[in-house]
């Protein structure tokens, strides 16, 4: 087992643990941050396919009241497109199920 020390812990390389690695950088201060999975950005995961399209199949989704996401977006200069709702999503309820095609309600498009 590793030891590691530090004054600040950041447990999780997700979305909240990267965006507070951000913060603490600009403030100069120092910390460490681990994460149990080889790969970081939490629920954010992106599916690549031979010949296809990418596939989000995490959080991707943003709406005009979330304005300290947006305004981080904004500064670390990441484009946010505005959304199209067709008549079928793709949905994958967990890492341990394979994504599957759904319809969407007729509310949605």
């Amino acid at each position: 087992m590793n030891t590691i020390k530090t004054d600040i812990l950041i447990i999780g390389a997700g979305l909240t643990g990267l965006t507070l690695a951000y913060y603490l950088k600009n403030l100069n201060i120092s910390f460490k941050i681990t994460e149990a999975r080889p790969t970081i950005g939490g629920r954010i995961k992106t599916k690549y396919n031979t010949n296809q399209a990418p596939i989000e199949l995490g959080a991707t989704w943003l709406i005009e009241q979330q304005v300290a996401a947006i305004k981080l977006l904004k500064e670390l200069n990441i484009r946010v497109f505005k959304q199209y709702y067709g008549k079928t999503a793709i949905y994958q309820p967990n890492q341990m199920q394979a994504a599957q095609l759904v319809k969407l309600p007729k509310t949605m498009q």
